[in-house]
Formats: C-alpha cells, sequence, structure tokens
C-alpha cells in the first residue's frame, strides 16, 4: 500500500503544478469541470481580473512614493504624472506589458530631471478602453 499512495500523491502533486501554470480563471474551469477534488496551492501569484490603478504610498510623500496597478489583460499601458496644470511632469510606463501586479517608484523629478514643487500630483493610468486617475500630494 505504501508505493501506491506515494504514487498516487506523486500524481497528485503533478496534477497541482499543472494546474498552477493557468490564469485563476482556467483553473477555476477546469476545477469546476473535474468536481474541483484537487487543491491548487493558494500561495501562487494569479493574474488580476480587472485593471486597476491604486493609491500610491507613501501620501503625502518625499521624496519618493510607490506607484502600483494591476492589468488584467496583455496591454499597452502608459502611466503618466501631471500638475495642476494638465501638464505631464513625468511618464514613468509607455509599453505593453502582460496581465500582473505593477509598481513603479517615482522620485519626484520632471522629464528633465529636476525636482518638482510642493503640491498636488495626478497619476493617470491608460489603457485601450480603460482610464483611472489617483491624486497625490508632494510635500517638501
Amino acid at each position: 500500500m505504501g508505493e501506491r499512495y506515494n504514487t498516487w500523491r506523486y500524481q497528485i502533486s503533478q496534477i497541482r503544478n499543472f494546474l498552477n501554470l493557468w490564469p485563476a480563471y482556467v483553473r477555476q474551469h477546469l476545477l469546476d469541470y473535474f468536481g474541483g477534488d484537487i487543491a491548487v496551492d493558494s500561495d501562487v501569484t494569479t493574474s488580476p481580473v480587472a485593471f486597476q490603478l491604486l493609491q500610491n504610498y507613501p501620501n503625502p510623500f518625499n521624496p519618493t512614493t510607490a506607484i502600483s496597478y494591476r492589468l488584467a489583460a496583455f496591454s499597452d499601458v502608459k502611466l503618466t504624472i501631471f500638475n495642476l496644470q494638465g501638464q505631464a511632469v513625468q511618464v514613468p510606463v509607455q509599453r505593453r506589458q502582460p496581465a500582473g501586479n505593477y509598481s513603479v517608484t517615482w522620485d519626484g523629478r520632471d522629464q528633465k530631471g529636476y525636482a518638482v514643487t510642493s503640491g498636488m500630483y495626478f497619476t493617470v493610468l491608460e489603457t485601450p478602453g480603460f482610464r483611472e486617475i489617483r491624486k497625490m500630494m508632494r510635500v517638501r
């Protein structure tokens, strides 16, 4: 019985490893189809199900802040920081990225490398069909 049990455990671990390669919605569909008897490791990072721009941290900030966002699908991404006059101060991200969780650190400098003044700034995350804006405050 010991050998049969170890073979069964190995097969289950292989199935878990296989399922962990797939996005969460595919794993759930497979589990539903096959009865959901196989547990999938919960510590595996999964792709987000929606696009989202999170609040920067810390806020207010000095001298740096982390700007995090989530992508639900492979997309063209543009993350822009604007001042109160609506002028683009910095574009830390402008590229195609796969689905996932991302974080960018902004050092409070504009595109020319000069430190920006204290005040309110806006972070804008844009992808095709999605746009979200967050306020952030720079203090010196």
